[in-house]
């Protein structure tokens, strides 16, 4: 009997017979295989990657998928297939735990090192610095050190700063009435070994106006370091003797740190006259004369004298000659006198009058020279001799003479 298509639907062949899913149980098997032989695969492929890092549990894994296998138990509780695969065995020191003072090690986070490289300059201005140096003295100038500055390289990493030495720098000239010590000026009288008190000088040249004083320094050498001496007027005291009353400035331990100056009044007798001698108020010695009548220096010819103020009771009068010219000699006017040419050049003024006078007089080969003559005092100058005759406030008398050389 032939079979409708509606048996066909009814009843399917074996080939086709399913089951309530839906799927025919021949399906089923070759799905089933399919999946089991990707399982192995994936499997496979994941315990050759994890079995480095998971070493036992894969070891535990694999035997899942092969034949039994005997693990061992290694000291530090790991399984292994083999007992020669357990690590060393090894002696386990006890943990000691001791607490640290050190604040814990941070790590940084960025391991990147970051320099950054210095810029010494970028003109030359930045590198100029203040010369650490004294002033010094050359002759009367006071000068500097100098310096030249140069930054190389400027703006960059490689730039630094270079310095030369050039010629020094004038600061200041000393004055003509100064001189240059230890780079300052100073005045003169701070190195004339004498100390100037009436300038400031607290010791001799230092202090003051003068460079500073030291432990070296003394205040004096000579009493005249101290001070000037200053007298009264001469006098005659009860023994007719000529006198002064005067403060003095002493000089004590000269020379040494420990000098000192002091002040002392004192009352000294200048000179004791002879029997011959006189003193007279103002004179500051004993003068030749009679009492009651003259003395040798009033400018009189008195008292037995045999010139002024000169012979008899006084010294003895300059000669003369036999034979001599007469010159009158001013301070304006050059007198010439043969081959030669005088000129008064100043009065003396002595002992209460004028006894005598400087006279310059010049040679044939107009070279001069200063001559002293007085009452008691010739002159002579090659061959030409001159005294005095008579003086005057202006004016000077001379008798002269020159010898004929043969």
């Amino acid at each position: 009997m032939e079979e409708t298509e509606k048996d066909k639907e009814d009843f399917p062949s074996p080939a086709e017979e399913t089951e309530p899913g839906g799927k025919s149980p021949v399906m089923k098997l070759v799905m089933a295989g399919v999946v089991f032989i990707i399982l192995i695969a994936v499997g496979g492929v994941v315990i050759l990657f994890a079995y480095p890092y998971v070493e036992g549990h894969v070891s535990s894994a694999l035997a899942s998928f092969t034949k039994p296998a005997v693990l061992y138990q290694c000291y530090d509780g790991k399984w292994v297939m083999e007992r020669s695969m357990c690590p060393t065995t090894t002696t386990l020191k006890p943990t000691v735990t001791t607490q640290s003072t050190l604040p814990p090690l941070t790590l940084p986070t960025n391991p990147t090192t970051t320099t950054t490289l210095e810029v010494r300059c970028y003109n030359t201005s930045m590198c100029e610095e203040p010369i650490p140096y004294r002033p010094f003295c050359d002759d009367r100038f006071v000068k500097t050190p100098d310096v030249k500055f140069t930054c190389i390289h400027p703006g960059t990493p490689d730039s630094y700063c270079k310095s030369v030495a050039v010629n020094p720098r004038l600061v200041k000239t000393c004055e003509d009435s100064e001189y240059c010590y230890a780079g300052e000026c100073y005045p003169d009288h701070c190195r004339n070994d004498v100390r100037d008190y009436e300038r400031g000088e607290v010791w001799m040249d230092c202090g003051g106006p003068c460079p500073p004083c030291d432990e070296n320094d003394t205040m004096c050498l000579v009493n005249e370091d101290c001070g000037v001496d200053v007298c009264g007027a001469p006098y005659c005291n009860h023994a007719n003797n000529p006198s002064l009353n005067c403060t003095r400035n002493i000089c004590e331990n000269p020379g040494e740190y420990t000098a000192n100056c002091t002040v002392k009044d004192t009352v000294e007798v200048i000179e004791v006259c002879d029997q011959w001698e006189v003193c007279i108020e103002g004179q500051d010695d004993c003068m030749g004369g009679l009492p009651g009548q003259g003395n040798c220096y009033d400018c009189i010819q008195n008292q037995g004298e045999l010139g002024i103020d000169c012979g008899g009771p006084c010294k003895t009068c300059a000669s003369k000659p036999p034979q001599y010219d007469i010159l009158n000699l001013t301070a304006t006017d050059v007198i010439e006198y043969q081959s030669f040419k005088l000129k008064l050049d100043r009065i003396v003024w002595d002992r209460q009058c004028y006894n005598g006078a400087w006279v310059r007089i010049w040679d044939p080969y107009d070279k001069s020279q200063r001559f002293k003559v007085s009452f008691w005092e010739n002159a002579e100058y090659w061959e030409v001799k001159f005294g005095v005759i008579d003086i005057d406030s202006n004016s000077l008398r001379v008798w002269i003479t020159k010898e004929v050389v043969v």
